[in-house]
């Protein structure tokens, strides 16, 4: 928990490296011996020719590890809580991705081969549409979207839905997470974050995680009689109704007070990222096995 006038980290400006750039040659000769021998070392510690590192599993592991590779029908994926790797059938993992998520046609629709690739196409016109509006941002964050765009690899233009398993829960149930890693959408939504996290440090407080939440409430005094609750939210994000979200977001940032300073105090550009929000969230198209999805809600 962030309490206002904590300390706040400070937000990574976006970066994108020039796959172009080569360093100039190097003009300080003690420099370049120190360079050359540094590699010469890390190119021993790593000569292939060298005696391997032991190692370090068990041959009952190895064997395990070895089985698991020639078994596609079983799946290793994570829990939710850190609690470790799980082990399921792909049967009963894609099972649970219907009866927990995808069955669900308030929050996620499947789409068909042609609209999946007619959205994929308005997506990366839109992004190129939203930079070319939004003049005013700043040359090098519309280089890093554009960048990212560009970048996206054949295959991978869409978000991939993957599972955590809650094995606290009893019946067990699953937690869908859907990654924007390397998707059209990536930059974009990178973006809009660190656009978001210039307000959320002005927030009176924050519950960044668990940890800090004990900390922070252990290390002040409390009056007597204070109570302390905790409140859990079910698929948070899906039940984010968007028709009520956006335009509460929107008047926050343009018509209330603590709204009008932050912009003015981190100097926000708010009709883009009031616009970029809104794509970002009207329009996750992601993929689960070889099935095409669009979320809904």
């Amino acid at each position: 928990m962030l309490f206002a006038g904590s300390p706040v980290k400070e937000i990574e400006a976006l970066y994108y490296p020039n796959k172009e750039w080569e360093p100039p040659d190097e003009a300080n000769r003690i420099l370049t011996d120190r360079r050359l021998l540094f590699c010469s070392k890390i190119e021993n510690l790593f000569d292939a020719n060298k005696k391997k590192n032991v190692e370090n599993l068990l041959l009952s592991q190895k064997a395990a590890l070895a089985w698991l590779k020639l078994h596609p029908e079983y799946v290793i994926f994570h829990t939710d809580k850190n609690l470790g790797p799980a082990i399921i059938e792909l049967e009963e993992y894609v099972r649970l991705a219907w009866r927990d998520h995808l069955s669900d046609t308030s929050t996620y629709r499947r789409l068909d081969e042609k609209e999946f690739f007619s959205r994929i196409s308005y997506i990366r016109s839109s992004i190129l549409s939203f930079i070319d509006k939004f003049k005013s941002i700043p040359e090098g964050e519309k280089l890093y979207i554009t960048r990212m765009l560009e970048d996206t690899s054949s295959g991978n233009e869409c978000s991939y839905m993957y599972l955590l398993a809650k094995i606290h829960k009893n019946p067990m149930k699953t937690r869908a997470i859907i990654s924007y890693a390397g998707c059209l959408c990536s930059g974009l939504a990178k973006w809009v974050d660190t656009q978001l996290q210039k307000i959320v440090k002005h927030m009176p407080y924050v519950a960044k995680s668990s940890s800090n939440v004990v900390h922070d409430t252990t290390a002040r005094q409390w009056p007597p009689g204070s109570l302390l609750f905790t409140m859990d939210a079910v698929s948070m994000y899906t039940n984010i109704h968007l028709g009520h979200a956006l335009p509460t977001i929107s008047n926050f940032l343009k018509n209330t007070t603590k709204g009008k300073n932050i912009s003015t105090i981190e100097k926000l550009n708010i009709p883009a990222i009031l616009a970029a929000l809104e794509f970002i969230m009207m329009n996750n198209i992601f993929k689960f096995g070889d099935t095409s999805w669009l979320q809904t809600a």
